[in-house]
């Protein structure tokens, strides 16, 4: 038999990316502050994002995925130490993080609620400008293309 609970909507509706998913890049309208945040989850597990598998660089392709299986209480890994998470604005790369600086770039505001400040211009508030601005970020791995995994289910800008 079925157990009743298996088609309860208990997702979060996380986009995922790893190392090989290429660039994610939003057009951001009527920008006046500068401002960019999103709700992440860098606690994702290795190789836990069906897109990629099989994949052996960026933007390989797709491959048809199975139906999504909950994973419960498995503890999260660590970042590789080779992760990298990148910040462009409209085009032009803006920074390169390490885990370190990543993860001091965010904060635990509640359970399963990290926010990280991804982009803050005062300069650009300041100015009184209102622009659109081409918003795009990626993870990259050298060695650990499939294990750098990232999480975004919501994002903030300004």
């Amino acid at each position: 038999e079925q157990c009743l609970m298996s088609d309860h909507n208990d997702g979060r509706g996380t986009m995922m990316g790893d190392g090989l998913s290429g660039w994610l890049v939003l057009q951001l309208k009527d920008i006046t502050e500068g401002l960019f945040l999103a709700r992440m989850e860098p606690w994702q597990q290795y190789y836990s994002n069906p897109q990629t598998d099989g994949w052996t660089e960026a933007n390989n392709g797709r491959i048809a995925d199975d139906k999504i299986r909950r994973r419960l209480k498995k503890p999260p890994p660590p970042l590789p130490d080779d992760f990298r998470f990148e910040v462009a604005i409209d085009g032009e790369l803006q920074y390169s993080l390490n885990n370190t600086e990543f993860q001091a770039k965010g904060q635990t505001i509640g359970y399963n609620l990290w926010i990280a400040c991804l982009w803050d211009d005062e300069e650009w508030a300041k100015s009184g400008k209102k622009q659109d601005v081409e918003f795009a970020m990626r993870i990259r791995g050298e060695n650990s293309k499939r294990s750098s995994v990232m999480g975004i289910s919501q994002v903030y800008f300004a």
